[in-house]
């Protein structure tokens, strides 16, 4: 099994790997937060293998706090691209409208409207994805 380390458990690549998306699947923004913070090079659109960002995460689950978050952390630099689409061709906004959370809609569409010049500055078509090995080297 999995061995504890100095008191924590050894955490292996993969699950280190989706740390943020499973802190955005659940809710917890104060993780996100703070974990984009500390590595600001992390992309805010990190995505998962079904091509879920963590806008999708947020938006499928009702979780507005982490939507803010993003939203909040979301820079010319470092931009929240949320027109992007998952594996299935769904953005976040279309996953807030099919599990009905209204708020989150809403807060996607605020962004969008009040942000539009952020969507697609970065010159990748897609999200950022990372390997295990570079996520785990991020992470430290």
């Amino acid at each position: 099994g999995i061995q504890a380390v100095q008191g924590q458990e050894a955490v292996a690549p993969s699950a280190k790997m989706n740390a943020l998306q499973s802190a955005a699947k659940r809710g917890d923004a104060d993780f996100v937060k703070r974990r984009l913070e500390e590595v600001t090079t992390l992309d805010l659109n990190i995505a998962d293998i079904n091509g879920n960002c963590l806008l999708h995460q947020a938006a499928r689950f009702g979780h507005i706090d982490i939507v803010l978050v993003l939203c909040q952390l979301s820079t010319e630099e470092r931009p929240l691209i949320v027109d992007w689409k998952n594996n299935e061709g769904k953005t976040a906004l279309d996953l807030a409208n099919e599990f009905d959370h209204a708020e989150v809609a809403g807060a996607i569409k605020h962004f969008m409207n009040t942000r539009q010049g952020y969507q697609m500055v970065n010159s990748r078509k897609e999200p950022q994805t990372y390997s295990a090995i570079e996520f785990t080297a991020l992470s430290l």
